[in-house]
């Protein structure tokens, strides 16, 4: 709809990064306290454990959440999103620290898709893969994050025709995808 408009994708070391100059809008995961910016909840976010169908099939399936110490855990920057998920789950396991670390979800997700092990996923990063049958979620349960997904840009630019337009094709987009429910 805009061909005199030019993307270029610029992705920060830090997914809560909205000062990189030179960029006009940003997709920040955090609390959405960016007091300089005018900032717009894109996606909520529910995180579950995602695996590869195959891993959950060599498991013979998992009965309930304890079961998953079976498997490798794949953590993205340490353990809190697997602590979480647990202690909502009600589990408490000593081996809650075994497994992976990994700096990157790209390299989480990658490991997971090939069966080295379950991995924390969220509603909207994950959406896709879970969507085309990559992973599979082995069990129902989703725990709200603290934290979402948010559209940003500084005050003075978020009344731009093109930002505008940014900002309203991606609202639509996430809109036309069913988000997973938490409980």
């Amino acid at each position: 709809l805009y061909p005199e408009v030019s993307l270029r994708i610029v992705t920060p070391q830090r997914l809560d990064d909205v000062d990189t100059p030179g960029v006009d809008a940003f997709i920040a995961y955090g609390d959405g306290e960016w007091p300089r910016h005018a900032v717009e909840l894109i996606s909520a976010v529910d995180f579950m454990p995602v695996c590869s169908p195959i891993l959950l099939n060599q498991l013979g399936g998992l009965g309930e959440p304890v079961d998953m110490f079976r498997a490798v855990l794949l953590h993205l920057d340490g353990l809190g999103d697997w602590l979480n998920w647990f202690a909502a789950a009600g589990v408490v396991g000593p081996r809650i620290d075994q497994g992976v670390i990994f700096s990157d979800m790209n390299l989480v997700l990658a490991a997971a898709i090939s069966g080295q092990g379950i991995a924390i996923g969220d509603n909207f990063v994950c959406r896709h893969l879970l969507d085309m049958g990559r992973l599979v979620r082995p069990f129902d349960f989703a725990v709200r994050s603290a934290r979402a997904y948010y559209f940003v840009t500084e005050h003075e630019r978020s009344g731009n025709p093109a930002i505008q337009a940014f900002a309203g094709w991606l609202k639509s987009r996430v809109a036309q995808t069913t988000p997973v429910m938490h409980r």
